[in-house]
């Protein structure tokens, strides 16, 4: 629960990335490309998860695309 008590939920960091990328259009543009960048930036990160998580969700091609660009 968030302090107002909210509930939230939360996944592994590859799947909030799919959210995120999802829900492009209604996150702030700065925020959105900070955490891209601070995700392909980790190489703890589970890239094989992502793709997979990114199948399910019909997102593979952007998610593919991000990766090449900053993953180099």
């Amino acid at each position: 629960l968030t302090p107002d008590g909210n509930k939230v939920r939360l996944y592994d960091k590859e799947r909030c990335i799919i959210d995120l990328i999802k829900k492009k259009d209604k996150i702030d543009k700065q925020l959105y490309l900070q955490a891209l960048h601070e995700y392909f930036n980790d190489r703890t990160n589970d890239h094989a998860q992502l793709i997979r998580y990114a199948k399910i969700f019909h997102i593979e091609r952007p998610v593919r695309d991000y990766m090449d660009i900053l993953t180099g």
